[in-house]
């Protein structure tokens, strides 16, 4: 239940089941399962909506759990020979050929540690899956091991998917799959003797379903975590020897076993995208309806409660705009000529947002799905192997490919987002700023962290709201959650002053400013303690909750959504009360 609750297809469920509920005029019981809550009675609430119900939640004390967690580092000293490029969090950018010392002996490592052992290697991307089991199949290769490395992303095909899951199942093959999310949930795949995490998990509450993967049966959950950092030395930026990534894996680590804190969830009161799909959906099944009707149908379901009659009215005279509905002779509302080529098409039915796919086969097996055209005789990587593009039928959206040696990569124009919350980067902090001693900790990662603890407490961001940078850029470090620091970026833009996130899990701005550190202070103590308006800010249309149905949504209900549901303004001043 805790995905559904993240997920906009969670509040679609909770419409379905309200519609369904209204047809036979019964209520039927609803059950949630979840073995990774924080606050249950956040779920009690969820499962309640519009049911009339209280939730019973049982509450199952499984006394002190033992837990094995490791993690390594290793590292490349960046020359010019051959690199795998990262960004800040650690997604690989680009690669040249052969990799890395670092690299080399990270892959070494875990062939090793994975050899014999039923084992999901989890990464946060699916160019990184495809490219670490890549590398595990020709080192398995050159020492005549058998072939058991799998991939399992959402890009694979339906068959290979169900194949690995089959194989995982059984006690006879030690199979080992690289996966992003999709392992994380559900699916039964018997059990494991480890998980391993590529780089940091994006929260904890991704660590606890990775974590969960691997202690079930009466096993004692086995996690290992492997670090690969390209050092470049640059004495210029104080920040840059600081592997945040390594340190969120600590504060999450720390989090999870010892506070058994996970991230609540966030607020989703505004879904106009859902409005709108509701809205459709009903004109679909009920023919014509009264805007009266329609209305009170849709604004009774509970994950519409928070939506005013006015800005539904502001809906439904867009989409009249936009003919996506359209009035009748009688005064009623049916859907338009625009609207048909939306309901028709079997897209429809889902709320999320897909990338347009092409399909690629080899001969008539399907291989799985990428979102670009690969031309004729360009290699790239998936499900594991190796491919090369033979021919492409662009009208069909069907690339045509043969299995080659070697590795290769892939890219998607599209990952996952991710976000922080305020208490995991004040954890980090944390981290940073005690002497704690953490004793799944290699000793290279000892070292590591010492160095980084030393940076961090030598530059002043753990005692200074701004740390100068070079020049005009400075550093703001407030120790807030994304959406926090994304509300002061805004506060900051307001008043003419630039920033950025230079990552999507950073946990500072990056501040062009012309004037001193301390008056740069002072500006953002001022925002601080002032009456705010976020209907004030300078927002830019593109600035929007990522939605399905965007483009039927009036730009002004949407920069709403935004404001309301994301930025987080008390959440900021709370902050530093």
């Amino acid at each position: 239940v805790h995905y559904f609750m993240r997920d906009v297809r969670g509040l679609q469920l909770l419409c379905v089941l309200e519609r369904i509920k209204q047809l036979p005029g019964v209520n039927p019981r609803r059950i949630g399962l979840s073995a990774t809550l924080g606050d249950v009675s956040l779920a009690q609430k969820w499962l309640n909506t519009g049911t009339g119900r209280e939730c019973a939640a049982p509450i199952i004390e499984e006394g002190k759990k033992r837990v094995r967690l490791h993690i390594e580092r290793f590292v490349n000293y960046a020359d010019e020979r051959d690199l795998v490029e990262r960004d800040g969090s650690g997604n690989v950018v680009s690669v040249s050929s052969g990799g890395d010392m670092g690299e080399r002996e990270h892959y070494e490592y875990l062939f090793k540690q994975t050899l014999d052992k039923k084992t999901i290697i989890f990464t946060n991307s699916r160019e990184e899956t495809e490219f670490v089991m890549a590398h595990l199949r020709e080192i398995a290769l050159k020492n005549k091991a058998p072939d058991v490395y799998r991939v399992h992303h959402g890009n694979v095909s339906a068959l290979l998917r169900e194949n690995t899951e089959d194989e995982m199942k059984s006690a006879d093959e030690k199979i080992v799959t690289g996966a992003t999310v999709t392992l994380e949930l559900g699916i039964d795949i018997g059990s494991l003797d480890q998980a391993v995490q590529v780089g940091a998990p994006l929260n904890v509450s991704s660590f606890a379903q990775r974590l969960g993967r691997c202690g079930r049966r009466g096993q004692i959950p086995q996690l290992l975590f492997t670090f690969v950092e390209s050092i470049r030395i640059n004495s210029a930026d104080i920040l840059g020897p600081i592997n945040w990534e390594f340190i969120r894996t600590i504060a999450i680590i720390e989090l999870y076993t010892k506070e058994h804190w996970i991230e609540p969830i966030p607020p989703q009161k505004h879904a106009y995208n859902l409005l709108y799909h509701q809205t459709m959906s009903c004109l679909k099944s009920n023919g014509e309806m009264s805007p009266a009707g329609l209305a009170q149908m849709i604004l009774s379901l509970g994950c519409f409660k928070n939506i005013p009659q006015e800005d539904y009215r502001q809906l439904l005279s867009h989409l009249i705009d936009i003919d996506q509905i359209q009035r009748t002779e009688h005064g009623g509302l049916i859907i338009g000529r625009e609207g048909e080529k939306v309901v028709n098409s079997h897209k429809f039915l889902t709320v999320f947002l897909a990338p347009e796919y092409l399909l690629v086969k080899d001969e008539n097996r399907t291989i799985g799905t990428v979102d670009k055209v690969y031309p004729v005789g360009v290699r790239f990587a998936l499900a594991g192997m190796a491919w090369e593009t033979v021919d492409v039928n662009v009208k069909s959206k069907v690339i045509f490919v043969k299995r080659v040696p070697g590795i290769s990569v892939v890219d998607w124009d599209v990952d996952f987002n991710a976000e922080l919350h305020t208490v995991l980067v004040r954890k980090i902090r944390s981290v940073l700023k005690t002497d704690e001693e953490y004793l799944y900790l290699s000793e290279r990662c000892k070292e590591r962290l010492t160095e980084i603890q030393y940076i961090a407490r030598n530059s002043g961001i753990l005692d200074n709201l701004v740390t100068s940078l070079s020049g005009k850029k400075y550093a703001v470090f407030p120790w807030v959650g994304t959406r926090q620091l994304m509300t002061l970026h805004y506060a900051l833009l307001h008043r003419r002053i630039k920033s950025k996130l230079p990552w999507i899990t950073c946990v500072y701005l990056e501040v062009i400013f012309s004037g001193t550190k301390e008056e740069l202070e002072d500006i953002i103590a001022k925002i601080l303690h002032s009456d705010l308006d976020l209907y004030d800010l300078p927002l830019p249309d593109k600035v929007q909750i990522d939605g399905k149905y965007n483009e039927f949504i009036p730009l002004e209900l949407l920069r709403k959504q935004f404001i309301e549901d994301y930025l987080d303004f008390e959440g900021l001043k709370n902050a530093f009360r």
